[in-house]
């Protein structure tokens, strides 16, 4: 059996936040799992719905923001945190030798972000 931090052990603390990443790492996880969606910039955002509305203070579809834009949105549970980019995720958890799930999702009509894939390899 593996031990596997879901979003980050989204019931500890704010899921896919930073924070939360930062503090599963002292819990002995073997794995973190988080997901992937495209800013409108093409920048690779780390939140697991493609809408806002549940886990933030924003509204609407991630891809429909930029980089810059969704630094001004606060997820929800934290203390001003924002919604993490894949490579401050990847700081994090670089140093450690937790194995990450990195989980393509879909845009906010059911479709793949054209080239997802290929930016998060």
């Amino acid at each position: 059996m593996r031990i596997i931090g879901h979003r980050g052990a989204r019931n500890i603390w704010a899921e896919n936040s930073l924070g939360g990443f930062r503090n599963v790492c002292e819990l002995g996880v073997e794995a973190v799992e988080l997901d992937t969606h495209l800013s409108s910039d093409g920048e690779i955002m780390v939140i697991h719905d493609p809408l806002l509305d549940r886990t933030t203070d924003g509204k609407g579809p991630v891809a429909r923001l930029s980089r810059e834009a969704l630094r001004k949105v606060t997820l929800l549970d934290t203390l001003g945190e924002t919604v993490p980019t894949l490579p401050e995720v990847l700081d994090i958890f670089g140093p450690t030798g937790i194995e990450l799930e990195i989980e393509m999702k879909m845009d906010a009509l059911g479709s793949p972000y054209p080239g997802l894939l290929d930016k998060v390899i």
